[in-house]
Parts: structure tokens; sequence; C-alpha cells
């Protein structure tokens, strides 16, 4: 019997984090929202915000996180429900590395933190930290249930696009959203990374 607590995720929360780490060549991190339904933690919705990223690093825009949480209190959400910490490893195995750990430190205002760490194979860990009354962290199981929606995957692409910061990625998933949706020639795509990347190397070159 495992006595491991249960995070449940909804379909449409974790098909957001699958695309948007799947389609996306660094690292890549986010917020999320929590709620207790019918007795059950769940995350509910997963959140992409502007941020600069590599292949081993992710930094938020802390000033669009903070017009996020503002336009939902105007609009009476209750922002306390916006306890999730969610963080991909692109091509590297889930652990808690120390930027996680200072991030997982760093949000102490809320009473308690769901922490997920993912990568590429969607791969998972899962914990619980409480902040009040006492500091205790838990190591958590998922549970998951999907299916597969194209037109929500090609929304997480455009979204990646518009607030992640990655040249090589943004062409990369350009090329991606090209052979799925049948309207570029892939071969189109490798000629604007050939341009781009001459045009990179000759600038460099003259100085």
């Amino acid at each position: 019997m495992n006595d491991m607590l249960q995070i449940k995720i909804s379909s449409d929360a974790y098909l957001k984090l699958k695309y948007y780490v799947t389609n996306s060549d660094d690292e890549v991190s986010g917020l999320g929202k929590c709620e207790n339904i019918n007795g059950n933690i769940t995350i509910t919705d997963i959140l992409l915000f502007e941020q600069k990223v590599s292949s081993a690093s992710t930094v938020l825009d802390e000033e669009a996180m903070a017009k996020f949480m503002n336009d939902r209190m105007v609009a009476g959400d209750d922002i306390s429900k916006y306890t999730v910490w969610w963080h991909s490893h692109a091509n590297m195995g889930v652990f808690w590395s120390i930027t996680d750990e200072v991030t997982i430190t760093s949000l102490d205002q809320h009473s308690f933190i769901i922490s997920l760490v993912t990568n590429k194979e969607l791969e998972m860990l899962v914990r619980l930290d409480m902040n009040r009354p006492l500091e205790v962290s838990v190591n958590c199981g998922i549970s998951i249930s999907q299916v597969d929606d194209e037109e929500l995957e090609l929304q997480c692409i455009d979204e990646l696009e518009e607030k992640v910061s990655s040249a090589y990625s943004f062409f990369k998933r350009k090329k991606k959203r090209a052979k799925r949706m049948r309207l570029i020639p892939t071969d189109q795509i490798d000629k604007e990374i050939n341009n781009a990347i001459n045009k990179s190397y000759g600038r460099r070159k003259r100085k």
C-alpha cells in the first residue's frame, strides 16, 4: 500500500505543463493554481510568464507576475490559490536543484507551496512544503489524467514564442509548428535559421 500523499492535476493543467516543457529546448518555469476539490489537493491551472531562459537556468519576470496577481485581485480571484511552482530541467534528470530550493524558500509568504520539477521525458518530482505553523516538507505522488488536445498545444507554443526569450528555441518551435500545421515548408525554416546564424556571424567577424 502506498501511503504517499497524492496531488491531483487536472487534464488541462497537465496538458499545458506537458506542452510548455516538451516544446521548449531550454529550461522553463512558472506558477500554478491549486484548489481543494472534493477533499483532494488539485492543481487546476498552469501559468507561463515572461522569462529569460537557457539550457540550465530560467529567470521569471517579476513585474509580469506582479501584474498578473494584481489583475486577478481586481477580477475578484482568490490569489492565495496560486501556490504552485513548476520548473522544467529540460534534458536533465529531475531533482531538487539549488535554484529550486531557493525559489521554494522565497515563496514562504504562502502557508504552503506545491513544487513540481519535470523534464522533456515528463519525469516528475512533487513535494508539499508547509511554512506555518511548522516548517515541514513532504514528498508527494501525482495523479494524472489526460487526453491530448492539439489546439491547446498550438496555443501553448504561441505563448512560449511570446514570453520565453531564447532565439534557438524560437526557431525550433517555429519549425515544429510549421510541420504540424503544414503551412510553411520546413526547408524554408531551415533557411531562416541559417540566414540568422550567418548574419550574426558576419557581424561578429567585421568587429
